[in-house]
């Protein structure tokens, strides 16, 4: 996503040369990426992290690594916010304890990716009233680009529409005792 607010800077004061797209082009980057699917977002919100790793000014989407943690004891790394590592392992040992499997999330999404899932059209739908809905966040606004949320693979929790998310015990399982480790399930994301 182009932004041409911040194109010099990002570019340390050197602008951006763009003859290797085309040598004929003669144009404003601004108009060169206009008409092709250029859409601006406001800048990411920003909060005040007090923590584990100190005290410092945070960007949604764009959180220093020294900020963010990993998880050990889930299906693959997760990296959330470092203050949540501990919560996240600690679900995730006792849902593997249960089932006898690892816990499969995702996690902290950086600023790109959130814009990636937020355009992607398979992630798109229209609402009753006729206006344009999306399953992701607005960009720089996310629970995930703060690292404070994850989402669980539906593979392995089960959807039936019929039937519905408690009718899967691991789902049930996490709705039950995920708030045990600090985890919650939004009340955006319960069903029905």
């Amino acid at each position: 996503t182009y932004d041409p607010a911040t194109v010099t800077y990002a570019l340390g004061d050197r602008g951006m040369n763009l003859s290797c797209i085309n040598p004929n082009l003669n144009q404003s980057l601004q108009s060169a990426f206009s008409n092709g699917g250029f859409s601006s977002y406001a800048d990411p919100d920003q909060k005040l992290y007090k923590g584990i790793a100190g005290t410092q000014n945070i960007f949604n989407g764009k959180i220093p690594e020294n900020v963010l943690g990993t998880s050990t004891q889930t299906e693959r790394p997760v990296k959330v916010l470092i203050d949540a590592v501990k919560d996240l392992d600690s679900l995730a040992v006792a849902f593997q304890k249960h089932f006898g499997e690892k816990l499969h999330c995702s996690g902290y999404r950086p600023y790109n990716t959130q814009v990636r899932l937020y355009e992607d059209p398979t992630k798109i739908y229209i609402k009753q009233d006729g206006s344009k809905g999306h399953l992701a966040a607005k960009p720089g606004t996310s629970n995930h680009g703060w690292g404070l949320a994850i989402d669980i693979n539906t593979e392995q929790i089960g959807f039936n529409p019929k039937s519905g998310f408690m009718s899967n015990p691991r789902y049930k399982w996490l709705f039950e005792n995920a708030p045990r480790y600090n985890w919650i399930h939004p009340r955006w994301a319960q069903e029905p």
